[in-house]
């Protein structure tokens, strides 16, 4: 590959308990580079084309805001999805040399990325997206040109967004609109603020850009279905290779887990209750290791009902007292 590409993940918190397994991914695709930025320390081991850059978030925020020419910033570390396509404009000291600079996330595995983003892709297209109506927020390359990287300023919500406290969805959709797009209606009826997603869509029917929308990656699995990782390759049950398989919704489930990896094995399987061995999921024993595992994601559910019911009752209790108190 010819063209030099950059992905840019700010990341604040702790590293999570499968960061192993998207640095593996990142490992196999040498012709991608990575930068995180974070005010974690990098681990012991990792590959030759993560880098890291220190930056607290207190500089981080300063840096948004000279950077985008906004005095105000607070938000905690989620809003900075909204940010996603300033990137290219808050992070510029970094994307010199680079064609095309990107955006992602790092609860995913990597597939062979280099399979599906080629250079004939790439030559053609100033901003690509992995999924068909929205921008693929986990995954976004972008060419790192001056009007590609201040195509976010047309929008005349962009400001709104930079201001706001709470995560908008700016890099997506303004709204939770995700159903219904993929039911076939149309982002240009549901999208009354104009969204990143919505702004470049524009830009390309009228010609001022060229868009790749389509959907090529894995987000999502129904009961039975599973993902094979395998040297590199994301696969569906079906056989079907994928770029990468984004398990946001299911990282959330109960039943989902993820076996400590000291190191990443050649090959694993994900399913709806998480992360699964070779000898875990080929063999008799993952029919018992599925039941377990959705046991104790029932246990977890039941240790947050307490709580939720003290909070019920406190509301019931607060109405009761209004009621007769006339307050």
């Amino acid at each position: 590959m010819k063209s030099k590409i950059r992905l840019l993940i700010p990341y604040y918190g702790k590293w999570p308990n499968y960061f192993n397994l998207f640095l593996e991914g990142c490992r196999l695709n040498s012709e991608f580079d990575f930068l995180l930025i974070t005010d974690l320390p990098p681990p012991c081991s990792c590959p030759s084309n993560v880098q890291f850059h220190q930056l607290s978030f207190e500089e981080l925020r300063s840096l948004i805001g000279r950077k985008i020419k906004k005095k105000t910033l607070l938000f905690q570390p989620y809003k900075l999805c909204d940010f996603k396509p300033m990137y290219g404009v808050i992070f510029s000291d970094f994307l010199t040399g680079y064609d095309f600079w990107g955006y992602g996330d790092i609860d995913l595995v990597y597939g062979r990325l280099s399979k599906f983003i080629t250079e004939s892709l790439l030559e053609n297209h100033d901003i690509i997206s992995l999924r068909k109506h929205w921008l693929s927020g986990c995954f976004v390359l972008l060419k790192n040109v001056s009007r590609i990287n201040f195509l976010y300023t047309e929008s005349p919500s962009w400001e709104l967004v930079a201001e706001k406290n709470s995560y908008m969805g700016f890099d997506e959709c303004l709204g939770n609109y995700f159903k219904n797009l993929e039911e076939g209606e149309s982002l240009f009826d549901l999208d009354k603020n104009d969204s990143m997603s919505l702004l470049v869509k524009k830009n390309s029917m009228a010609g001022e850009i060229r868009t790749y929308f389509e959907d090529v990656i894995a987000e999502d699995l129904k009961q039975e279905e599973y993902i094979q990782w395998a040297a590199g390759a994301v696969l569906g049950k079906s056989g079907k290779e994928y770029p990468l398989f984004h398990y946001v919704q299911l990282k959330s489930l109960d039943a989902f887990f993820f076996p400590i990896l000291n190191n990443v094995e050649k090959k694993y399987y994900i399913t709806e209750t998480g992360l699964y061995r070779v000898n875990e999921f080929e063999g008799k024993i993952y029919f018992i290791l599925k039941i377990w595992r959705k046991i104790k994601g029932f246990g977890r559910r039941m240790a947050r009902i307490p709580a939720r019911v003290r909070k019920i009752w406190n509301k019931v209790f607060d109405c009761t007292r209004s009621a007769t108190t006339g307050q």
